[in-house]
């Protein structure tokens, strides 16, 4: 009689254990407010502003900013340029959020397009795109990034940065900063202290602030057509960029996204496990 019931019971526990797990997922949310809109999971957020181009990326566990003031850029435009006034301020920004659901898990992602503010005055701009990414129960960052050509000629995509100028931990102190190159083979890797420092692919960093261990992986994630390169600047700021010398050619009247993607994980603080974490990404 005993076996009777306790068989009766499993499928009870088994879908209250389902659900209970369901519950600890953390879900993406996504919360609009004035010219900004805003991704997080309970682990890491995203923060874009419109009115600013900016981006903020905060370990949302720790209460900690750890990226901000960053924008996005392509073909050397969408940011302040050496030698000309043409910079963020003749750029519109533009988003809209949509569903997301691939090998890396199903979440929500933040399209940011970039156009010219007077179109008429320059035919021959297009508008350039970029996504953010999260995905349920990861830490991580997925950005993509592409150009409709809504003009009369064939344009090229050479360059795309959807993260630059980053500052890093912004009003904290930093303290026994260490970089790691992750370059593919084109180099060997070696840790260095300090920051000023570029690689291709990707880089880590560890460091300490706030009396506890802070790491940032960034990097390239899937690879197909661009050249994935890193960096860290003397003051603290990051970025990557996809670079091809030739460019992408994309014909009048279309719009391309790139396959090549990119990585940003800053809620790891273990700077081995964050490495771990970015080999299984780019394993999927």
């Amino acid at each position: 009689m005993l076996n009777k019931y306790l068989f009766q019971l499993v499928p009870v526990l088994m879908t209250g254990l389902a659900c209970l797990s369901q519950k600890l997922e953390a879900a993406v949310e996504s919360k609009s407010e004035g010219e900004t809109v805003t991704l997080s999971n309970g682990i890491v957020s995203l923060k874009v502003d419109m009115a600013k181009h900016s981006l903020s990326i905060a370990d949302q566990a720790a209460g900690l900013v750890v990226l901000d003031n960053a924008w996005m850029a392509a073909n050397g435009w969408g940011k302040d340029k050496i030698g000309s006034s043409d910079g963020r301020i003749n750029w519109t920004a533009t988003r809209q959020v949509e569903p997301a659901d691939d090998t890396n898990g199903k979440g929500k992602r933040v399209i940011v397009t970039l156009t010219r503010t007077n179109q008429a005055q320059h035919p021959a701009s297009p508008t350039y795109l970029f996504s953010y990414t999260l995905y349920e129960n990861n830490g991580a960052v997925f950005m993509g990034f592409g150009m409709r050509n809504q003009t009369a000629i064939g344009l090229r995509l050479a360059i795309a940065e959807p993260l630059t100028g980053a500052e890093l931990l912004p009003g904290k102190a930093i303290e026994n900063l260490m970089t790691l190159n992750g370059t593919a083979g084109s180099e060997m890797p070696q840790v260095k202290p300090g920051a000023g420092r570029t690689s291709p692919n990707s880089l880590m960093l560890t460091c300490m602030a706030q009396g506890g261990r802070r790491s940032v992986v960034w990097g390239g994630l899937r690879n197909k057509e661009f050249g994935k390169y890193t960096g860290i600047s003397n003051d603290n700021r990051l970025e990557f960029r996809a670079d091809d010398p030739l460019g992408r050619l994309v014909d009048a009247g279309q719009t391309y996204w790139s396959e090549d993607t990119f990585y940003l994980d800053v809620a790891t603080a273990d700077p081995f496990l964050a490495l771990e974490k970015y080999g299984r990404a780019m394993r999927l």
